[in-house]
């Protein structure tokens, strides 16, 4: 655990029993706050720590089973973990929470023909072949295991990554398989329901319970593809999965109109969208040059929407596509560096790229994005020695360990240089707006730049900016006004402007996100916020409308969470409202709402 300046290492605990032990996949429970982790051990009998009282508190045998554990948000307790496993070989590679009942999931592999809590599954008996994916669900206290389901035909299958639909709860897969044609379950009536080679992609939508298996596609073409990570759109709910394909160049379903539509080498990265039925491709796009480039990690961006995806190449010198003007604009030597980029929400561009590395071989296998500043993290390994590994000077350690270390890296959202992190800034929300007119924000003045920082739009229908020396913009909604969509630039001190088209439902928001720099806000407009006499959506009562305060707590709250679950970490600056008992009566007095106390 790490200060959010990576300036201080907090703590740090081991976890492991007499055997080897390894965690894949790392997770912070919305509500308590607790850290979860899971992997896979062959710590045998009952030795692996904290399993007394858990689930499964014994080894299922084979020569290594899953396992979860749970530490206290400071890492100063172990409360408890839990085996998973039957007779053959387990493994648990991502592990995800759901937000509204707190519950635990886990994926991975197994060859074992019988897992704990088959009873009422999507699917009861393993497919056959060397492998199946699994899914299991624990309670939070990880006591009970509530259920797992196999997920596989008669080829191999690895689930390799795993989320919870933030709006209907379901629990998306991805992973990779080798059963071929349509014989993978649930794939009629699927983006693509039929294999496009040897190996494809798959992504399968499951009910939260795991007793249904909603739908599976295939993703993928003639060659080799394999699917690393998934994300879900918190907005518009779509499906992202990232990964690595090594289909003939161009065939890779969905390229057509993508950010890159051609492969640049022989092993590509990619990303693909789905619709959340998963019965649409909506795009892809290739990612990567002409060394291998290979993407492990993907992200959503809290504020603006867009996609970030982090990984590692060989593409050498400034070849990666997008590195211009990043943090780091050249490879850093080595076999490998590790690699970020940033995407429009539909794929059709690539704002931004950046290297990270040194001369040894580096790279990047996690990435999180701050859910408060949208400062987006990565984690990885890297054996460049000494000092060199960029941005080390200040942090909490600055030199090497030896041998190989692990990395922790933070970066501003446009992925640049820092000197173009502007202060904070907010754009005032209007409310009771008519419907279906173009909506203009007062002038929002930028302070804190080093250097002219890109300006970028993205968001509700009409979404524009403009930017002026003056206090004024030349903002108005009339036709010729200097608003515009395409990126441009902002200097200290100058102004912005943002409008949009207002929403054509009562009791409704339309948001634009204007992008600055390594900083980001929204303008919103809601037609009739009135809803139950006297409704600000500025939840914490200090004047300004921002998603990352007011919103955040709003969707905290609805998710069903009270008290400081609400409030921690989200009450903005001069707020009148900063504790959960003046803002649960507030709303349900105000807003027709009827939050618990």
């Amino acid at each position: 655990r790490f200060t959010a300046d990576l300036t201080a290492l907090v703590q740090s605990s081991y976890l492991g029993g007499a055997g080897t032990d390894s965690a894949a996949s790392l997770a912070i429970h919305p509500v308590s706050g607790d850290i979860y982790l899971a992997g896979r051990t062959n710590a045998p009998a009952s030795t692996f720590p904290g399993v007394s009282g858990s689930a499964q508190p014994t080894f299922g045998g084979g020569t290594s089973d899953a396992f979860v554990s749970r530490f206290s948000a400071d890492l100063a307790t172990l409360h408890r973990s839990s085996y998973l496993g039957g007779m053959g070989n387990d493994l648990a590679a991502a592990i995800a929470i759901h937000p509204v009942n707190g519950d635990i999931y886990v994926t991975g592999l197994t060859d074992s023909s019988v897992l704990p809590g088959l009873a009422g599954a999507a699917q009861i008996a393993n497919g056959g072949g060397g492998s199946d994916a699994f899914v299991t669900r624990f309670s939070a206290d990880l006591v009970t295991l509530r259920r797992s389901t196999f997920l596989g035909a008669a080829g191999d299958e690895i689930g390799s990554s795993l989320a919870i639909h933030p709006l209907t709860g379901e629990v998306y897969v991805a992973g990779q398989t080798s059963s071929v044609v349509s014989t993978f379950p649930g794939v009629s009536g699927s983006a693509q329901s039929v294999s496009g080679g040897a190996q494809d992609v798959f992504i399968t939508r499951f009910s939260a319970d795991l007793g249904t298996r909603l739908r599976s596609t295939y993703l993928g073409a003639a060659g080799d593809d394999r699917a690393h990570a998934i994300a879900i759109h918190p907005v518009n709910g779509d499906i992202y999965v990232t990964g690595f394909t090594g289909s003939p160049t161009n065939t890779f379903p969905g390229v057509t109109g993508g950010a890159q539509g051609s492969t640049g080498g022989s092993n590509e990265g990619f990303i693909s969208r789905l619709n959340s039925e998963l019965t649409l491709l909506l795009r892809s796009t290739y990612i990567g040059a002409a060394g291998s480039d290979v993407p492990e990690a993907i992200a959503i961006h809290p504020v603006t929407g867009e996609v970030y995806v982090a990984g590692i190449t060989t593409s050498l010198a400034a070849s990666f596509p997008g590195v211009a003007g990043g943090a780091q604009g050249a490879f850093g030597g080595g076999f490998n560096d590790s690699f970020v980029s940033r995407h429009s929400a539909d794929l059709t561009t690539r704002i931004q790229s950046t290297y990270l590395g040194a001369g040894g071989s580096d790279e990047v296998h996690a990435i999180a994005i701050h859910p408060l500043t949208g400062e987006v993290y990565v984690a990885g390994l890297t054996d460049s020695p000494g000092t060199t590994f960029p941005g080390v000077s200040g942090g909490a350690q600055g030199t090497s360990g030896g041998g190989n270390d692990a990395y922790l890296s933070r970066f501003s959202l446009d992925l640049q240089a820092p000197d173009v992190v502007p202060n904070t800034f907010a754009f005032t929300a209007q409310a009771g707006v008519p419907l279906n007119v173009m909506r203009t924000s007062v002038p929002v003045q930028i302070s804190g730049l080093g250097s002219l920082a890109t300006v970028s739009v993205s968001g509700a229908l009409g979404s524009a900016f403009c930017v002026s020396t003056g206090n004024n913009c030349s903002c108005d909604a009339t036709a010729g006004a200097a608003f515009t969509t395409t990126p441009g630039t902002i200097a200290n001190n100058q102004y912005v402007c943002a409008r949009h088209v207002s929403s054509g439902i009562v009791n409704d928001l339309h948001a634009t996100a204007i992008v600055v720099g390594g900083g980001a806000a929204k303008f919103v407009t809601t037609t009739g916020t009135l809803i139950g006499g006297n409704c600000s959506l500025d939840v914490d009562g200090n004047g300004t409308l921002d998603a990352l305060t007011d919103g955040l707590m709003l969707i905290r709250a609805l998710f069903g969470l009270t008290g400081t679950s609400v409030t921690n970490g989200a009450v903005g600056g001069g707020a009148t409202r900063s504790l959960w008992a003046q803002i649960q009566p507030y709303l349900n007095g105000n807003c027709g709402t009827t939050f618990a106390p």
